[in-house]
């Protein structure tokens, strides 16, 4: 689940959430692209993440939740839940690439 998915669900008042610079339609792309906020991307280069990723951390740091998204990234940590991009300006990745398998070649005798 997405780091701005889990600060809807947790923020208070509900329209608390709408400050938040992770939801601002206006910071993200459009249909099919990730967000300067999602983890790895497929077929995305660790350089193109990185620098996503580092405008949603400079982005982070800004917003006015920060408070409120830091603690909620604290409650995930000792639920010990998983986050899968940026969340409170913190980069998270728990998910690696998956390489592709190469056929093995049959040992001829």
């Amino acid at each position: 689940m997405s780091a701005a998915r889990h600060l809807a669900a947790v923020a208070e008042p509900a329209t608390q959430i709408d400050y938040a610079f992770c939801r601002h339609p206006g910071y993200h792309p459009g249909p099919g692209e990730p967000s300067f906020w999602e983890g790895i991307a497929d077929g995305e280069t660790r350089r193109d993440r990185d620098r996503r990723q580092a405008i949603a951390v400079k982005l982070c740091r800004e917003c006015p939740l920060l408070a409120p998204c830091t603690n909620l990234l604290s409650d995930l940590d000792d639920r010990r839940l998983a986050v899968d991009g940026v969340i409170a300006g913190q980069v998270r990745q728990w998910r690696t690439r998956t390489k592709k398998k190469r056929p093995r070649t049959p040992h001829l005798s």
